[in-house]
């Protein structure tokens, strides 16, 4: 659910509200609301800003959907606390504890579900070579970095089964490391004890030529292949669409 105006996936033509209520009919049990964008390239924004999106958004979905668990996409300390306060339960930090490392005393503190996204530098400079190079292979770096941050997560209070991983695809990965990626995700679920988060839907990876909405089907396939590989959460624009594919798997 993007209350940014400058989302990578829509642009913020949606009612974030709206499209939260939109998203819980299709069967969504948990909606992550973002407010602020974390699409290559992006600028960071006060947190007075990003508050001042998420806060009025938490609050009525919390409202409305009280079956729902709501989950926010921030990287801050700050922020998490006033939307756990709120009436959030998650928070899903695509750096991972990198950025802010008190937002783990936070989530600790509130009993949240915390999601570690890999990932590395920031938004405005993560594709750089720097940040995109993985020597050896993209699965060892992915797998050192969870269990660090991990540890540290637990080491603040956070329990093991509070912790969800991501390994963070189209952050700081080329593409060509996404697809690694995707084809060794049972390695990534298979060498720790945590649950996976997978969040493709609409990457640019999933067909670099094309517009966001226009990858949505590639996304739902990819997402429907990686819950069968193990994903315990799959974060997604499109529910109705993962469901498709999913059930014709076959997979339970």
């Amino acid at each position: 659910v993007n209350a940014t105006p400058d989302s990578f996936s829509d642009g913020g033509a949606y009612s974030p509200v709206e499209h939260g209520c939109l998203l819980a009919e299709q069967g969504a049990d948990v909606l992550d609301v973002g407010g602020e964008s974390t699409r290559p390239g992006a600028a960071e924004i006060p947190v007075e800003t990003e508050l001042e999106r998420l806060l009025p958004v938490v609050k009525k979905l919390r409202e409305l959907l009280p079956h729902v668990s709501i989950s926010v996409d921030t990287r801050k300390a700050a922020v998490a606390r006033a939307v756990l306060e709120a009436g959030a339960a998650w928070i899903n930090d695509v750096s991972g504890g990198t950025f802010d490392p008190e937002i783990m005393n936070v989530a600790a503190g509130c009993n949240a579900v915390y999601v570690i996204g890999h990932s590395r530098g920031v938004p405005a400079d993560m594709l750089t070579e720097a940040f995109t190079s993985y020597p050896g292979g993209v699965v060892p770096h992915v797998l050192e970095f969870w269990k660090q941050q991990t540890g540290k997560a637990l080491a603040c209070g956070i329990k093991a089964e509070n912790i969800v991983v991501d390994p963070g695809f189209g952050f700081a990965k080329l593409q060509e490391t996404n697809m690694e990626m995707a084809e060794k995700f049972e390695e990534l679920v298979a060498a720790q004890p945590y649950r996976v988060c997978a969040g493709v839907s609409r990457k640019r990876f999933l067909a670099p030529g094309l517009a966001p909405l226009e990858r949505q089907e590639a996304g739902s396939r990819l997402e429907a292949k990686l819950a069968a590989c193990g994903a315990a959460i799959i974060r997604t624009h499109d529910p109705a669409g993962f469901f498709r594919f999913f059930n014709k798997t076959g997979a339970a």
